[in-house]
C-alpha cells in the first residue's frame, strides 16, 4: 500500500486464474460498466488499470491466464497487496497459483471467486479490503 500526496490509499490487486475465468470481463465492468457488445481478446502478459472505489485507488493487474501469454508470470505478484483468484469450472491448477503467490507474497491475502463471478462480488471484496482484518489466509467468496 502506498499513500498518495492527497492522503488517498493506493493498493495493488492482482487478478489471477486460468484463461476464460472472467478476469478481463470483471475488470472491464468495474471500469466502464456492463457492455453487451464486449468482445474479449486474450490478455497478453498483464494490463494495469487504476480503479477508484470511494477514497481508495486500486491498481488492478489483470494477468493473462493462458500459459504462453503470461509474460513475467509470477513477476507480476511482487509488492501486491492482495490477490483475487478466479476459478473456472473444473479448475485444478489453482494450487499452482497459490504456491506461486505464497512464495512471492506469503502474507498477502488471497480471495477466491468462482465460476463466472459478477462485478458485485468483486466490488464486495474491494469494499472490505483493507478495512476488514483478514484473519485467515484463504477466504472463499462466490
Amino acid at each position: 500500500m502506498t499513500t498518495h500526496s492527497n492522503n488517498k490509499q493506493i493498493y495493488k490487486v492482482v487478478f489471477v486464474g486460468n484463461s476464460k475465468t472472467g478476469k478481463s470481463r470483471v475488470t472491464n465492468e468495474l471500469l466502464v460498466g456492463p457492455r453487451p457488445d464486449y468482445i474479449h481478446n486474450p490478455t497478453l502478459g498483464v494490463e494495469v488499470h487504476p480503479f477508484r472505489f470511494g477514497d481508495t485507488i486500486y491498481n488492478i493487474w489483470d494477468t493473462a491466464g493462458h500459459g504462453p501469454f503470461r509474460g513475467l508470470g509470477d513477476g507480476y505478484f511482487i509488492l501486491a497487496d492482495f490477490f483475487i483468484l478466479f476459478n473456472g469450472p473444473g479448475d485444478r491448477t489453482n494450487i499452482e497459483y497459490i504456491k506461486e503467490i505464497s512464495r512471492i507474497r506469503p502474507d498477502a491475502p488471497i480471495y477466491q471467486v468462482s465460476n463466472n463471478p459478477t462485478v458485485e462480488c468483486v466490488s464486495k471484496i474491494l469494499n472490505k479490503y483493507p478495512r476488514a482484518p483478514v484473519h485467515r489466509r484463504w477466504i472463499l467468496t462466490h
